[in-house]
């Protein structure tokens, strides 16, 4: 091959690598000032939904629940922490977190319950359970279950807790 075509190549190779870049940042809310990307502030946005949420539960502490949560406490929000085992609430109690000794503790507590739960046994121990989710849900309150369960679970849940 000629040197002057390898040259060519790589210099569109770059210019096209460098179009994906902006494109995806400018998709992600980001903008490009004086060619490199950089996210937007939204330091007055963050502040804005931590005080429409107040207080933010958290029922399971695994793969996903631990680090959301993490990620919430370390944006300033007040969160309500509760799992099964409670030794996994101790980290996120170092951070700030307060620990719950049951689902109706959190959700007694707290604005905005999030469930993130293994399976629709644990998903319906919780919910339906003595001192469950349902034992303390009232109007003005949210839960939001992101757990790995079935429809038909759900729907039970959801029936129980509208």
């Amino acid at each position: 091959s000629h040197p002057s075509s390898d040259s060519n190549r790589q210099t569109r190779g770059a210019r096209q690598a460098e179009r994906v870049r902006a494109r995806s940042y400018r998709s992600s809310g980001a903008r490009e000032r004086r060619g490199k990307a950089t996210v937007a502030p939204r330091a007055a946005e963050a502040g804005e939904i931590k005080n429409s949420m107040g207080k933010v539960g958290f029922i399971g502490l695994g793969i996903m629940g631990k680090p959301m949560a993490s990620n919430l406490l370390k944006a300033g929000f007040e969160v309500v922490v509760y799992n099964r085992t409670q030794a996994k609430c101790d980290e996120l109690v170092k951070l700030g977190a307060t620990a719950a000794k049951t689902p109706a503790e959190v959700v007694g507590a707290c604005d905005t319950t999030v469930c993130m739960l293994a399976d629709p046994k644990a998903c319906l121990e919780v919910a339906l359970g003595e001192n469950g989710i349902t034992s303390a849900i009232e109007a003005g309150k949210a839960v939001v279950d992101m757990s790995t369960v079935d429809a038909a679970t759900s729907a039970q849940i959801y029936e129980a807790v509208k």
